[in-house]
């Protein structure tokens, strides 16, 4: 394999975005997507810290079939950037169904607003009784079990920001 196809291969394994892997070399984002691409190769010292960065000898970078074994250990463990990378996207999808659940939450209440003046509406023409009391619309299926849900979701969204919060602040 090229050092290019090499560089991509294994910045993906890593689950590093280009900027993140730029961070850790010293260059900037287009350097990496030119590396990656075969438009430009690394200098030789950047080769060295890309190696230590994937944790691999420069001879598997560089696509060589027998690498020699390296004394010096990676700047920073792979499982670093994969647990981090992680947290990032867990905590994203928490935040993102507290929003949703809170947004949902609103759509409820404004329907079951509508869903009373229906009622009582269709209840007058037909000169039936009607409840002009809303709790009693949200005690009714579905949309009990709609409320519910969205309560269970913000509150499983909010759990799993918290304990990413905590997670992360506990390591510090």
């Amino acid at each position: 394999m090229k050092i290019s196809e090499n560089i991509l291969q294994f910045r993906k394994a890593l689950g590093l975005s280009q900027e993140q892997l730029a961070e850790q070399v010293g260059v900037s984002r287009q350097s990496i997507s030119k590396w990656e691409t075969g438009q430009s190769s690394p200098e030789l010292d950047k080769l060295v810290v890309l190696s230590r960065v994937f944790g691999i000898s420069t001879d598997e970078l560089l696509g060589n079939t027998h690498p020699t074994t390296e004394d010096s250990p990676p700047i920073t463990p792979a499982n670093d950037y994969i647990q981090a990378n992680l947290l990032r996207r867990l905590f994203t999808l928490g935040w993102v169904s507290v929003l949703v659940g809170a947004v949902a939450l609103a759509l409820e209440a404004v329907s079951l607003y509508f869903i009373r003046n229906a009622v009582i509406n269709s209840a007058a023409l037909h000169g039936m009784g009607f409840r002009t009391d809303i709790m009693y619309y949200v005690k009714t299926p579905p949309m009990s079990y709609a409320i519910v849900l969205t309560v269970l979701l913000i509150l499983a969204g909010l759990a799993l920001v918290l304990f990413i919060l905590w997670k992360t602040f506990r390591k510090k």
